[in-house]
């Protein structure tokens, strides 16, 4: 099958969202198949171009693109003297003389955000930040003798709305006098790539009539997915093996109490429907109502879709919080949890209690196979396995099917007395094979139920809970819940500024929570497994069984501010995919001679619709 490779570059790249959405993209028409390759991505910033590079495979460039007026503008002085404006033939000569087939361009776009103040969108700062939409597409043209052949731009709705309209007009006057056909569309990347949010974002489709003869179709919807579909392929949050960003941040514990009182589907408005006395609820002495924003403190349910993903994800920037119904099994920090047998154990501290961490362990020995071989019986016509240096039946084929009489020596081997009856002579060998030495005791659940003895009077106090008032019953060397009544129930309650991680189960029997970045980048469409995450390596009882894997993002100087800019910024890859599909069909299809081809789905890029929607160059 004939294969067409496609390159493509990127303007304002960040960390590589969009490039490898594109390298995940694979298209084909009439026998013909297709592929992206990425050659280069364009940033101010070093650090995520380093994280471009590994994601995408391209060569990351760092330019300031800026015009001078500009950088004064935004910087609020004049630049460095190292510093100078970046010119069409820097362009030719750091990215290469030839122009990509497709340049991808996803400018700053917090000047035309709604998430901004009029007032504040305005000034001279923001507006400096507007023109780098507009000064990348000119570099663009003005760099190569033959431009390239689908233009994308990629922005908030804002920039065809009042705040942007004036710019946008600006952008397609320039595009069509070099030829393009254009057409600006909004649309909802989430439902375009199935994602877990909904993100609506323009997408500007520039074609070059002379390279690219037929129409640009827009891509096919795949729909949303729920929340807990795509946070549910991931371990709880601050579980080591989820990686760095799979931590959450500490917030004040008024903070934690506010989301638990939240119910799910509302934000913060829903607490003034509590009982309020003189601004306060009466009950928790909580103040329900401040300078909010709607949607602040928001609590998703999990089975509905994330909002919009941004560079601040925090609980009172937007509706970020999710009900998580795991929070019985897991928690915060793997209580109750069980390492499997293979893996290290966390570290063992003076709380090392099933309810305090993950320190109960998955033993394979107690009732089957650990490897081949383990308790093998070997027949007695047969060879042995290899003699090792452990002996015991589950450490190979060391058991042996002997056909001579050996339990039949004597009467009681191995025999089990019932509970009401007396017991067998007590010999000196008192092992199961040595007589009737073995007792069917009823009692096998005292440990779970609080007991030792079979009516249930005795006992040591097991699973105890000792008053806050009450003294503490005698401490012992073994100090575990199971062994006496070394629980208390602690009245205190953290301050309210207190920072730290608490978990409140709700009334709705979730764990009202804030999303971890790492859960930010698979809402984002981003692969877990490039976030250092294995999502699918899990057992049947839910337990994850591989460690964290190479974290792409955590490079030297991470942090988590910069990680949660990166990806609240970046274009989702699963989006950036569908649409590197269409563009990448309709170049195989000029590559074949054909200037009309007929689809269901909407025409993207056209100038002119008369009759079968044929357009005049």
């Amino acid at each position: 099958m004939d294969l067409h490779t496609y390159t493509v570059g990127h303007l304002f790249a960040g960390c590589g969202g969009g490039a490898d959405g594109f390298a995940r993209a694979h298209f084909g028409h009439k026998g013909m198949r297709g592929r992206f390759r990425t050659l280069w991505g364009v940033d101010q910033d070093p650090a995520a171009l380093l994280a471009f590079e590994r994601l995408s495979g391209g060569l990351g460039v760092q330019m300031d693109l800026f015009s001078e007026e500009d950088y004064r503008a935004f910087h609020g002085g004049p630049p460095p003297t190292d510093w100078r404006e970046v010119q069409p033939e820097d362009f030719r000569r750091e990215l290469g003389p030839v122009a990509p087939d497709v340049l991808f361009t996803s400018p700053p776009c917090v000047g035309l955000s709604r998430l901004i103040s009029a007032s504040k969108a305005g000034s001279g700062k923001y507006q400096a930040v507007n023109r780098l939409t507009l000064r990348g597409i000119m570099l663009a043209l003005a760099a190569w003798s033959q431009p390239p052949k689908i233009i994308l731009l990629e922005n908030v709705p804002g920039l065809g709305q009042a705040r942007g309209k004036r710019l946008l007009d600006q952008i397609e006057a320039e595009l069509k006098s070099a030829g393009y056909s254009v057409a600006p569309v909004v649309h909802d990347l989430g439902v375009i790539g199935g994602l877990g949010q909904r993100r609506a974002r323009m997408m500007l489709a520039a074609r070059h009539r002379a390279q690219v003869p037929p129409h640009l179709f827009e891509p096919a919807p795949l729909g949303l997915r729920s929340v807990g579909e795509v946070l549910g392929e991931l371990p709880m949050p601050e579980d080591p093996r989820g990686g760095p960003m799979h931590q959450l941040g500490r917030y004040q514990w008024l903070t934690w109490l506010r989301l638990a009182l939240i119910p799910a589907g509302r934000d913060w408005r829903a607490l003034r429907d509590l009982r309020v006395v003189d601004g306060y609820l009466a009950d928790l002495a909580l103040t329900p109502d401040t300078a909010w924003h709607g949607g602040a403190l928001g609590v998703t349910e999990w089975g509905d879709s994330m909002a919009t993903i941004t560079g601040r994800n925090g609980p009172t920037n937007g509706a970020f919080g999710v009900a998580d119904p795991r929070v019985a099994a897991s928690g915060d920090y793997g209580q109750l949890g069980v390492t499997p047998w293979g893996d290290s154990m966390g570290a063992v501290t003076a709380q090392s209690l099933p309810g305090g961490g993950r320190y109960s362990v998955a033993d394979p020995r107690a009732g089957g196979v650990r490897h081949n071989n383990a308790y093998r019986v070997i027949q007695w016509g047969e060879p042995s396995q290899a003699i090792t240096a452990g002996t015991a039946p589950s450490s190979g084929g060391l058991a042996v099917a002997d056909p001579r009489p050996a339990w039949d020596r004597y009467k009681g081997v191995l025999k089990v007395e019932p509970w009401e009856e007396t017991s067998r002579t007590v010999i000196a060998q008192g092992g199961p094979g040595e007589g009737g030495l073995v007792v069917a005791d009823p009692r096998a659940r005292w440990m779970r139920e609080g007991r030792s003895g079979w009516d249930g009077t005795g006992g040591q106090g097991a699973f105890g809970v000792t008053d806050w008032e009450s003294p503490s019953k005698t401490v012992t060397a073994s100090g575990a819940v199971q062994n006496g009544p070394v629980a208390v129930a602690d009245p205190r309650l953290p301050q309210s500024a207190e920072r730290g991680l608490w978990v409140i189960v709700s009334l709705d029997g979730t764990w009202h929570r804030p999303i971890t970045r790492l859960e930010a980048a698979a809402l984002q469409g981003f692969r877990p497994t490039d976030m250092g995450c294995r999502p699918g390596a899990v057992d049947s009882a839910g337990v994850w069984r591989e460690a964290a894997g190479p974290n792409r993002m955590a490079l030297e100087g991470s942090s988590a501010t910069r990680w949660q800019r990166w990806i609240g910024n970046a274009v989702p890859p699963p989006a950036a995919c569908r649409i590197a599909e269409v563009v990448g069909r309709v170049l195989l299809q000029a590559d074949a001679g054909e200037s009309f081809v007929l689809d269901a789905a909407p025409v993207w890029a056209r100038p002119l619709a008369t009759g079968l929607s044929m357009e005049t160059s």
